[in-house]
C-alpha cells in the first residue's frame, strides 16, 4: 500500500498528501539551511577551525586534567585516605577502622561533586604555567599507558611521601630545633 492509497483508504487522502508534501518541503529547507551554514562562508569555516592560542591552551589543559582524573581510582584513593586517617587517630580498634572505612562512598560523592571545580582549578594552573607545545606533550603523556599509571599511583605516592615526611620531621625535630636555636643565638637573638 503506497502513501496515496493509504490516504484514500482512510478518507482524508488530500490532507495526508498535503501534510506529507509540507513535511518534505520543510525537511528540504532545513537541509539546505544546514548545508549553507556548514559550508556557506568558507572564510568563517576556516577561521573557526583555527583555535586561538588561548582557546587551544584551555582545551588542552582541560583534556589533561580530565585524563588524569579519569585514571584515578577514586574508591581506592578514598579508602587509602580513610585508612591513613584511622592510623593517625591513634585508635587501634578494628571496629573503629571499619566504621571509618565505611565512609568511602561519602568521600566518593564529595569528590564527584567537586570534579568540575578540580578541573577548573587544575586546568587554570596548566594554562598559566605552560605554553601550547608543552601542553600538547603533557596531553600525549597523560593519555598514554604510562601517563595513566602515573596518575593512578600519584595519590598513593603523595600519601606515602606526606607520611614519610611527617615521620622524618618528627624524628629530626629535636636536632632541627637545636640547629635553629644555635643559629639564632649566633646571630644575636636569644630564645
Amino acid at each position: 500500500m503506497t502513501i496515496a492509497t493509504y490516504g484514500t483508504v482512510n478518507g482524508w487522502g488530500t490532507f495526508k498528501m498535503y501534510a506529507l508534501n509540507r513535511s518534505v518541503h520543510v525537511l528540504r529547507v532545513m537541509t539546505v539551511a544546514a548545508v549553507f551554514l556548514a559550508f556557506g562562508s568558507r572564510a568563517d569555516v576556516a577561521r573557526a577551525q583555527q583555535p586561538s592560542p588561548d582557546n587551544e591552551k584551555r582545551t588542552l589543559a582541560i583534556e589533561i586534567t580530565q585524563a588524569n582524573l579519569e585514571a584515578i581510582d577514586i574508591d581506592k584513593l578514598s579508602a587509602a585516605a580513610l585508612d591513613q586517617s584511622w592510623r593517625n587517630s591513634g585508635n587501634k580498634s578494628s571496629e573503629a577502622r571499619q566504621v571509618i572505612l565505611s565512609l568511602a562512598p561519602l568521600i566518593r560523592e564529595e569528590i564527584e561533586s567537586m570534579k568540575s571545580d578540580l578541573v577548573n582549578i587544575t586546568s587554570r594552573f596548566y594554562e598559566e604555567n605552560f605554553d601550547v607545545e608543552e601542553l600538547k606533550q603533557m596531553r600525549a603523556f597523560s593519555v598514554s599507558p604510562v601517563g595513566r599509571k602515573h596518575a593512578q599511583l600519584g595519590g598513593e605516592f603523595t600519601a606515602r611521601l606526606t607520611v614519610t615526611l611527617q615521620q622524618t620531621m618528627a624524628a629530626r625535630r629535636p636536632a632541627i630545633e637545636a640547629r635553629v636555636k644555635a643559629e639564632l643565638e649566633k646571630r644575636g637573638y636569644k630564645h
